[in-house]
């Protein structure tokens, strides 16, 4: 198992031991190194994407290995890496090729893609798999799917009535030599029967442990037998003996499972064999352009797919990922704007991004004002009326990011963090301060989320549970900043006067600055900078005609606290 990254120059001296043919390389001015700028799996070479190289150039942040350590070492991943994270890695690489192909399928994007098998292998039932990775894959989910079948097959083999008949199976079988001592595969019992469903299951998990030495799996291998050892596997491909092995006993399995497993284990020798050998044409599947993968990865995580449409915007700006869930106001639903980053984890956002993002924000409010003079369903809470305010859009990028101070995250974090650093002045669109609720002020935010946590989701496929978790962690973060950003005031008429009293006697001091919630509502929220004097707000507060204030978070209002 060779592991490569994407975007990184190595040495012209190592390419031939990176296995990669020569038109995957793209060469520095200088010719003396090249990278490659797929992600995906080229036959037993896998290509991880550039986000686990870290901001020094460490992979997946480790100190004590460095990139080229993958390449020319000749250490296994658990010497480079630990046990622990070398199958979290190789866990990784699978799933990054699953992610690719998923996409392949759901998106046929032949502009980045590149795909080629020439040696297709028939569908087996639910197992059908074309390439050698699926055919592991499918080994893996055939051991999980079939434990209490080989524990049957062990407890009525091992009976009393099925007992070993030593003599007659000295005699008429041939035995492996394993450390010069003779090792049988089938066995004669008391009814002068040959245990063939034994010698499937012994092959099937010597194999499963060939793969879990190579692969780092976690495999169950409990039922204990004398299994082949994984040199003898791996002189079984080189020799291709494996199929004429499995050749020899072809016939001799009648249940449909273990025919079907007898298939497995027959495709995967073929393929291993013919990838040792060089017997056919590369297998492989790879993205060129992996951010448009990661891009689909999070849109399945977070979007929605009635607002597809909405997307693409009169002026040809793309918005990668829309949604409507509650206001930050809760004051009714609004629309969500997402643009997902693919980028290194020293990478800052570029100017064009954060100015594109504007636009959208734009662009939506305009589209919602548009289908609201046309008399159309819309979202009132966008816009009051009253007070001729906006509602805050959410609008926000979303970065993939898998390491921490721990080192390699896990599948199951569902982390998401607010990026104080990468939120400068470039992120705040204003044309007059203190007028939260203008039309032209727009904020920005920047999450990370953990990468492997939506690759693991996009894999296994659309979870609606765990959509709704996301995007009200989205929400809840942004609320907090806004906290951090102003001070909010719920706003109550005083001496009798109405709502709409007190916005005609006030309207050029409110106007920008305070929104109604809705036109039932029987107060105002009133918003004013945290970086400006506290005291200039409640002096402004108190010039106010016919108004008490009081001092709350979003937070508050929303229940988080």
């Amino acid at each position: 198992m060779t592991i490569l990254f994407e975007d990184y120059f190595y040495n012209a001296s190592s390419l031939a031991e990176c296995k990669l043919p020569a038109d995957m390389w793209s060469w520095s001015d200088d010719g003396r190194s090249a990278k490659t700028t797929y992600v995906g799996y080229y036959n037993s070479v896998f290509i991880l994407p550039k986000v686990f190289i870290d901001s020094q150039g460490r992979p997946f942040g480790k100190d004590n290995v460095t990139i080229e350590d993958f390449v020319n070492t000749g250490k296994t991943l658990s010497e480079l890496l630990g046990e622990t994270d070398a199958q979290t890695v190789s866990r990784l690489s699978f799933w990054i090729y699953l992610a690719i192909a998923r996409y392949a399928e759901k998106v046929q994007d032949t502009c980045i893609l590149k795909s080629g098998d020439i040696q297709n292998v028939k569908s087996i039932g639910e197992y059908g798999c074309t390439t050698f990775i699926e055919v592991i894959q499918s080994l893996r989910k055939f051991n999980s799917d079939h434990q209490h079948l080989f524990t049957y097959i062990v407890k009525s083999n091992r009976s009393g009535k099925n007992k070993i008949d030593w003599t007659r199976t000295v005699g008429r079988t041939s035995p492996i030599m394993q450390d010069d001592e003779p090792v049988y595969l089938s066995f004669y019992n008391k009814q002068k029967k040959i245990n063939y469903d034994e010698e499937i299951i012994v092959i099937f998990y010597s194999v499963l442990q060939y793969l879990k030495e190579k692969y780092f799996f976690e495999e169950q291998l409990n039922l204990n037998f004398n299994l082949i050892p994984v040199h003898k596997i791996e002189e079984m491909i080189e020799d291709e003996s494996g199929t004429l092995l499995l050749n020899k006993v072809r016939h001799k399995y009648f249940t449909d499972d273990l025919v079907q497993l007898w298939h497995l284990l027959y495709v995967f020798f073929e393929k291993a064999e013919k990838i040792a050998n060089k017997g056919y044409i590369d297998e492989f599947v790879l993205a060129r352009s992996f951010n448009n993968v990661f891009e689909h990865m999070v849109d399945q995580l977070i979007g929605s797919k009635k607002l597809a449409r909405l997307k693409k915007n009169k002026d040809n700006k793309i918005i990668d990922h829309l949604y409507i869930d509650e206001s930050l106001l809760r004051n009714g639903k609004t629309y969500f704007i997402a643009d997902s980053k693919y980028y290194k984890e020293d990478r800052e956002l570029e100017d064009a991004s954060i100015y594109k993002q504007f636009t959208y924000a734009r662009n939506m409010l305009q589209y919602n004002l548009d289908e609201k003079h046309k008399g159309r369903k819309h979202h009132e809470s966008m816009r009051d009326e009253f007070l001729e305010g906006y509602s805050i859009i959410p609008n926000f990028f979303i970065r993939g990011s898998v390491l921490d101070s721990a080192g390699i995250y896990n599948y199951e974090d569902e982390k998401i963090e607010f990026d104080t650093k990468a939120c400068d002045r470039r992120f705040t669109n204003i044309h007059f301060p203190n007028r939260l609720f203008d039309r032209d002020t727009i904020i920005l935010h920047n999450f990370k989320i953990n990468f492997l946590y939506v690759l693991a989701k996009y894999v296994e496929g659309e979870d609606k549970a765990a959509k709704e978790r996301i995007r009200r962690k989205f929400r809840t973060e942004m609320i907090r900043r806004y906290d951090g950003m102003y001070h909010f005031y719920r706003l109550t008429p005083l001496n009798g006067k109405t709502t709409e009293d007190i916005i005609d006697l006030n309207f050029r001091s409110l106007i920008g600055r305070a929104i109604r919630p809705d036109k039932d509502s029987v107060h105002l929220i009133f918003a004013w900078e945290k970086n400006a004097a506290q005291e200039d707000c409640v002096e402004y507060l108190k010039a106010l005609r016919h108004i008490e204030y009081k001092e709350f978070t979003l937070a508050e209002l929303n229940g988080l606290v």
